[in-house]
């Protein structure tokens, strides 16, 4: 289970941000991040249908690794990170929504280490009220905690109703 908050208002073309994880990773039971971006649209239809947007930034990540037996890796995790990102949004029709979101995260001082993620999404509406949501997201964490995989891939499903 995973329980996440996270923060992130537009401020003109800046996005702050903030985000609290609680994980059941025995590895990493704790993250926090604070930090920001900047964005751009770089590409928009008139009529919405179809959007791109790119981010430049930073962050500062904390992980508390917990120490395992056979691990060498327990303490505090703190390092500044960039941010990279490039997100595009389509709208097929009415009903259907496509949704891409491509992030590149390196360590400001070792540029080998780094995080990436690809968020897919599929919203499909059902009726007014009612929405079907598919995602995919692939992580990838170049020096992952030991006894943790370097790749991750959830995919999830959902229902939405709106009152």
């Amino acid at each position: 289970m995973r329980v996440m908050f996270a923060k992130s208002p537009n401020v003109g073309r800046g996005r702050p941000l903030g985000k609290l994880n609680k994980m059941n990773l025995p590895a990493c039971p704790f993250a926090a991040c604070w930090g920001g971006t900047l964005r751009q649209v770089i590409y928009k239809t008139e009529d919405d249908r179809v959007a791109a947007v790119t981010g430049v930034g930073g962050f500062f990540p904390r992980e508390e690794l917990d120490a395992s037996p056979g691990a060498t890796n327990a303490g505090v995790d703190t390092l500044l990170r960039g941010n990279f990102y490039v997100v595009v949004k389509y709208r097929l029709n009415e009903t259907v929504r496509l949704g891409s979101a491509t992030y590149y995260q390196p360590a400001t001082g070792d540029f080998q280490d780094f995080l990436a993620l690809e968020q897919a999404s599929l919203q499909v509406k059902l009726t007014d009220r009612l929405e079907l949501s598919f995602s995919l997201e692939i992580t990838h964490d170049s020096h992952p905690p030991q006894f943790v995989d370097q790749s991750d891939v959830i995919c999830r499903t959902g229902i939405e109703y709106q009152f």
